[in-house]
């Protein structure tokens, strides 16, 4: 496997786990019981925003799903779909963002929160699996030695400026807030209130 694919499936494995992390602070039954957790669920909509807009959707597009078209016109549909809902992203957490803090304010509006979050782990999870099961088979048997020499060296390059000043440090912080915030299965959180951390 190439040092790009392993960074692609790490940060993968790594926006699962968050997403899982969301959907069961919002909708596990017994977190149902309890009001939202709101900073950790910042935290998280902080990382999301971040980190796959930011950083791991930009360096896809610009260097695997490039390198793919040139070698496999036929897959620009599928590579089309996928960056219409990279695109989509950011304003789907912005909403997201945007509900949270309503249903903070009001519990009332908590379903609705509840029904938001629910629709975009499903999308992200599908997304995912989509890049997972098709895109990167796809890349493994179309690109040749030159092209994974060239996607390696841009996902080796974490200090590109285009993505600011060294973002693979600032998101391993942010994931570690999260980890810090969140309660057990997910984090630390309980420990750390508890003065146990």
């Amino acid at each position: 496997m190439t040092k790009a694919l392993r960074t692609l499936r790490f940060e993968h494995a790594n926006l699962f786990s968050v997403l899982h992390c969301l959907r069961s602070l919002v909708l596990d039954p017994e977190a149902r019981k309890r009001p939202l957790e709101a900073e950790v669920l910042r935290a998280i909509l902080r990382y999301i925003e971040g980190f796959p807009e930011r950083f791991h959707h930009p360096k896809e597009e610009r260097h695997l799903f490039a390198a793919l078209r040139r070698r496999r016109p036929e897959a620009a549909a599928v590579l089309d779909r996928l960056e219409r809902q990279h695109g989509e992203g950011a304003a789907q957490v912005g909403r997201l963002a945007r509900s949270l803090d309503a249903a903070i304010a009001d519990p009332a509006r908590r379903p609705a929160f509840e029904a938001q979050v629910r629709d975009y782990v499903d999308a992200q999870r599908a997304h995912m699996a989509t890049e997972e099961r098709e895109v990167l088979p796809l890349a493994l048997a179309a690109l040749d030695d030159e092209d994974w020499r060239s996607i390696d060296a841009a996902f080796a390059d974490h200090d590109d400026p285009a993505f600011g000043a060294r973002p693979r440090q600032e998101f391993e912080a942010m994931f570690r807030r999260i980890v810090d915030l969140a309660p057990p299965p997910f984090g630390f959180g309980d420990a750390a209130k508890d003065g146990q951390g």
